[in-house]
């Protein structure tokens, strides 16, 4: 479990926060297409496009797709 910035706890869902703001210059492109990135080994049983927006200073997820990988 986590302790979410309200307060709350909640389950942990493990996740890969691709864009953080979906603005990005050429230079900063560029660098990113240079980086390689190691993970750890982890079991993954889907992935889900999750859309993010700030509802009342909050943020709200709506998954837009999920692909199952089992």
């Amino acid at each position: 479990k986590e302790i979410t910035a309200e307060g709350d706890m909640k389950e942990f869902t493990p996740h890969i926060t691709m864009i953080r703001r979906a603005e990005m210059n050429y230079k900063t492109l560029k660098i990113l297409k240079k980086q390689r990135f190691s993970l750890p080994a982890v079991k993954i049983s889907s992935i889900e496009l999750m859309e993010s927006r700030k509802v009342d200073g909050r943020l709200i997820y709506n998954p837009l797709h999920t692909c199952s990988l089992t």
